[in-house]
């Protein structure tokens, strides 16, 4: 088991732990569990020492989560793909890309201005890497981000702090069989040229040897303390390794292989992303300004950076390799109801 593993089954345990305790403390709540990350991952989010049982001069607040995005005709645009990324050249006789994080302006509706997401090689979500079993793979993950986050950064949190830049990443290949140096720890994260990096980080460019089976994963950021808020701003995609017995099974391919990465957001009237700046209760404590909340759900479904999307197919046989990369887990006690709730995210067209 890899590092970042082990931390996150302890922080699913505390998360589990506080879903069944409604009556914990803020307090408690900061010091034991992570803020959610897509499906289920837990950026660590205990007080920081500084901050710890005391606020002191910290802004406080009381924060309106109930934000409502615009409303929006459902079905009118079309899923799109996924762009597959091709090689930047060859290292040690290998595939080698490298791959920009960047903040760009995205049409998620046809009725929504532009959003300002962030992705790799500027798409939300990010581009398609294909491999095949037992084929070596380099990566270098290039932070060209902005130095203001998109969302508002709780500097309370354990990895977070005024000592401690608010936009930094790492990218972790989540499924994946890697070595540790690889597998973008929490606090392997890098800035912008990697002028400053966290205490565990070890190389630049990412070593994946790709030994197991046919499987679809998928890579998005990992930074301790802020993991659901780059994601939630768009850094996501998928990673597909392709083999001999998939081969086998003959699976229709091609065009009639489609991805779908199913999240939730929510959405400001001028198209703009909503994340909440903190819980819309005070417990008797002062919250931070801003301030984690333990989970949050969006009002609007999004496929693959389209709200409310269509999928136009045939009456024939598809395959779709989907991925639930939400903003909270359905995995957690705290959530299931919320997830059975939820309306369906695409509409199939037959044609």
């Amino acid at each position: 088991m890899s590092r970042n593993q082990s931390g996150a089954n302890e922080e699913q345990s505390a998360n589990d732990a506080e879903s069944n305790d409604r009556t914990t403390s803020r307090r408690s709540v900061l010091h034991g569990m992570g803020a959610l990350g897509a499906t289920g991952l837990l950026s660590k989010a205990g007080l920081s020492e500084a901050s710890n049982g005391a606020i002191g001069n910290v802004p406080t607040q009381v924060a309106d989560v109930n934000q409502t995005s615009p409303e929006l005709e459902k079905w009118v645009d079309e899923v799109p793909r996924p762009s597959v990324l091709k090689p930047d050249g060859r290292k040690k006789g290998k595939s080698y890309y490298e791959v920009d994080m960047r903040q760009v302006e995205q049409q998620l509706h046809r009725d929504l201005p532009p959003t300002t997401v962030w992705g790799y090689e500027g798409q939300y979500p990010g581009p398609t890497i294909e491999t095949k079993r037992g084929e070596d793979v380099y990566v270098k993950w290039k932070n060209n981000l902005p130095e203001e986050h998109l969302l508002p950064v709780d500097e309370t949190l354990h990895g977070t702090g005024p000592d401690v830049p608010d936009v930094r990443t790492v990218t972790h290949l989540h499924g994946a069989n890697v070595e540790p140096e690889s597998d973008g720890g929490p606090e392997a994260w890098f800035t912008q040229n990697f002028e400053e990096v966290g205490p565990t980080f070890e190389k630049k460019t990412y070593w994946y040897a790709n030994e197991q089976p046919s499987t679809s994963l998928w890579y998005h950021d990992h930074a301790l303390g802020i993991t659901r808020l780059n994601v939630y701003a768009g850094l996501a995609g998928f990673y597909f390794i392709r083999g001999k017995h998939e081969r086998a099974l003959d699976l229709p391919d091609g065009k009639y292989e489609i991805p779908l990465v199913f999240q939730d957001r929510t959405f400001n009237d001028d198209g703009s992303l909503f994340y909440p700046s903190g819980p819309d209760e005070d417990e008797g404590e002062p919250n931070p300004d801003p301030s984690v909340v333990p989970e949050f759900f969006g009002d609007t479904s999004v496929v693959n950076g389209k709200a409310w999307p269509r999928l136009t197919v045939k009456p024939r046989k598809y395959r779709f390799r989907m991925l639930a990369g939400g903003t909270a887990g359905s995995s957690t006690s705290s959530s299931s109801s919320t997830t059975r709730k939820r309306r369906r995210s695409a509409i199939l067209v037959r044609r």
